[in-house]
């Protein structure tokens, strides 16, 4: 069974970084903002995606 620790990691790095640059403090840029939000939006789909799979293949008789 593989440990899904390292996909929540980069998942929860994808989230918290960005998320103070386009949130918290926002730069005057619109191009860093948007970047900065797509890459919250691609974290969470880390997230879900990587830690939904349990990597098994399941066999039914």
């Amino acid at each position: 069974m593989k440990s899904k620790l390292p996909v929540y990691i980069i998942g929860l790095i994808l989230i918290a970084v960005p998320f103070k640059i386009a949130f918290l403090t926002p730069s005057s840029s619109f191009f860093v903002n948007i970047a900065s939000f797509l890459s919250v939006l691609t974290g969470f789909l880390v997230i879900l995606l990587g830690g939904a799979s349990d990597g098994q293949e399941h066999e039914h008789s």
